[in-house]
């Protein structure tokens, strides 16, 4: 006789339809990762604590809109809105569009947190990819992520972030929807968008702050529209990687 399927994973197949067996993950190569000579930490160990998400804290941001209204649109109980509207009036509109023009006709595709299976999107991976990352560097004799209650207690030294932006929009064309499927996405563009704000410190085991600093970069870019529905979530690897490479960075500063 069969084994009935457990709730966890019926639940699993029930989201796995409803998001189109869409599913993302964070995960970029090292290979230019250099290794960082003389560094005052090669004997300590350090633990990457897990990110504080911040993202959705302003309600009047853009990241907070993109939330509330989910990947593709919004539904009000009578009509569907297709595609993400962000307006002028929110909170850092500007900061994150960077003197693109307006238009009301403009909307955007996102990489929404649920599709990365865990409560804070792709936080958490960026955080294991960081641990990756940083470790690569040999900066430190050794890094780690691990979940344990211990991890930050024994360690000499450890990574602390706060995730106040990590978002990645890439602009919807309707026409683009239907070309991409027929392989043909490259005759047509559209930009995409990627805005991130991560404060960080480097905390020694007595709690005294040894490095400190902000990773803000932004930028929009006008590219292909080759799988508009799925370039989302590329884009937040891109981002990841960016913010790799600035705190991988500024610790190998810090570490000489």
């Amino acid at each position: 006789m069969p084994k009935r399927a457990t709730p966890a994973i019926v639940a699993l197949v029930v989201a796995a339809v409803m998001s189109g067996c869409m599913t993302a993950d964070v995960n970029y190569g090292l290979s230019h990762v250099r290794p960082v000579a003389e560094s005052r930490f090669a004997n300590a160990t350090l633990h990457v604590a897990p990110i504080r998400d911040l993202r959705y804290k302003d309600k009047g941001s853009v990241a907070s809109y993109v939330r509330k209204n989910g990947m593709y649109g919004s539904y009000n109980g009578s009509s569907h809105t297709t595609g993400l509207r962000p307006t002028p009036s929110m909170s850092d509109y500007g900061e994150i569009f960077r003197g693109v023009a307006y238009s009301p006709d403009d909307s955007y595709y996102c990489a929404p947190d649920r599709l990365y299976w865990v409560g804070d999107g792709p936080l958490t991976g960026m955080r294991g990819m960081l641990v990756e990352h940083i470790g690569k560097t040999r900066a430190f004799r050794s890094v780690s992520g691990a979940e344990d209650a211990n991890g930050a207690k024994t360690a000499d030294y450890v990574l602390r972030l706060e995730a106040k932006r990590f978002l990645s929009l890439k602009e919807r064309r309707p026409v683009a929807d239907v070309v991409a499927v027929l392989g043909t996405g490259y005759l047509l563009s559209s930009d995409e968008v990627v805005s991130v704000k991560v404060d960080w410190r480097l905390e020694r085991r007595d709690g005294a702050v040894v490095a400190s600093g902000v990773s803000d970069f932004g930028f929009v870019e006008r590219h292909h529209c080759f799988s508009p529905r799925k370039r989302p979530f590329r884009l937040n690897t891109r981002a990841a990687r960016m913010l790799g490479d600035d705190i991988a960075a500024h610790l190998a500063a810090a570490a000489k």
